[in-house]
């Protein structure tokens, strides 16, 4: 079992036994960074929909009075 960790070791490269890590079946495990990253997509995400929300509620509605030099006029919002 050993020489084939030092394998999987070697083909990925120097720095593989401090960055990754291998389950009981010898498939890569998600890396720290990438979950890092996940999250970090996942609550900009939620930012920029939670802010386009605030956006629309935002806008006003009703009507709008205007009284000009060509007299009153009234619009709907």
């Amino acid at each position: 079992m050993e020489s084939i960790e030092l394998y999987r070791l070697y083909m990925l490269g120097s720095d593989a036994k401090h960055n990754r890590t291998f389950n009981d079946k010898g498939f890569e495990a998600m890396n720290r960074n990438h979950l890092y990253l996940i999250i970090g997509v996942l609550v900009i995400a939620t930012l920029v929909v939670g802010y386009q929300l605030y956006q629309e509620r935002q806008k006003t509605t009703g009507i709008e009075i205007n009284i000009g030099e060509r007299g009153i006029s009234i619009e709907k919002k």
